[in-house]
């Protein structure tokens, strides 16, 4: 805005290069013709700024950002989708093979079977140890999958230092039932997961202590995946094979229903999906936002 001010003044083109390399600019500035840079506001480019608080957060904003969007992937968007299912299976098989990609295709089935039948808890205790498998793949194997792709010392085409500049180093947690955050952690998120199935809450630090101590997790196991040094590809590594590998979007409504669950499978199933309300101390959203927001920071160290 500064620099506007004065090619405002001095009745001067103004060439914006932005701060994401050979994106650019879509604004065009030139006196007399248009307004001037500062009159108006871009609109925020939710793709780059979601990548960004996913894999390089530099800020506590990035974190929040990356919790909420975990809390909607978790507690709401596969809750809403299972519960459209139930009422009515083949309408929603005929909305999803609309969907305009093979990807968004299967992201919506592999919701509907997780809640409804892999990641389906019957007591507290499957709660918990859906919830310490959560812990484990947020804060150490998403972490440790970054690091495998990018070391600690990788240098770019550029000859220069990966995490480096606005990269943040990250490093992974291990889960520790005596770190109080930890625990917190596990307590809200089971709570959040019990709820969702109309399971009856316990906030028992101490049976939930005792309890997590006794779930095994896998092994983590890094996937070797191609990655990119350039440009923005290098922000979403993650997604590198999806787009290279292009499927076709040929998924009829009744392939779509045989990838879905029965519904003689989950007749005594009540879902109950989770919008984030922050104005309730009770219901355990801040508790679980909050406990997320500090490991993740912790993660990144900020």
């Amino acid at each position: 805005q500064y620099v506007d001010r004065h090619c405002v003044y001095c009745r001067q083109p103004l060439v914006d290069s932005g701060i994401f390399s050979t994106k650019a600019s879509i604004q065009v500035v030139v006196p007399f013709l248009t307004e001037s840079y500062s009159s108006t506001n871009d609109p925020s480019d939710s793709t780059v700024d979601l990548s960004t608080a996913i894999n390089f957060p530099i800020s506590i904003n990035h974190i929040i950002q990356w919790v909420l969007y975990t809390f909607s992937g978790l507690f709401t968007i596969p809750g809403q989708q299972s519960e459209e299912f139930m009422r009515d299976p083949k309408d929603f098989a005929e909305r999803t093979a609309k969907k305009p990609s093979e990807d968004e295709k299967n992201e919506i089935v592999e919701n509907v079977k997780h809640i409804l039948i892999e990641h389906r808890p019957r007591n507290f205790t499957d709660c918990i140890k859906w919830s310490r498998n959560l812990f484990e793949q947020q804060f150490h194997n998403a972490i440790a999958q970054l690091l495998h792709n990018f070391p600690r010392d990788h240098v770019t085409y550029r000859g220069e230092l990966f995490w480096s500049g606005y990269r943040r180093c990250p490093h992974i947690l291990k889960f520790d039932v005596n770190n109080k955050l930890h625990l917190d952690f596990i307590i809200a998120a089971s709570n959040l997961f019990a709820h969702m199935y109309n399971i009856p809450q316990i906030c028992d630090r101490q049976f939930i202590a005792q309890e997590v101590t006794k779930v095994q997790v896998p092994e983590f196991k890094p996937k070797d995946i191609s990655t990119a040094d350039n440009d923005s590809n290098q922000w979403r590594f993650d997604d590198q094979q999806r787009m290279n590998v292009q499927k076709e979007n040929n998924s009829s409504v009744e392939q779509l229903l045989n990838r879905l669950p029965k519904l003689d499978e989950i007749v005594d199933i009540n879902i109950q999906p989770y919008e984030l309300k922050t104005d309730d101390d009770t219901n355990f959203h801040m508790d679980y936002i909050g406990a997320t927001t500090l490991l993740r920071a912790e993660n990144y160290q900020i």
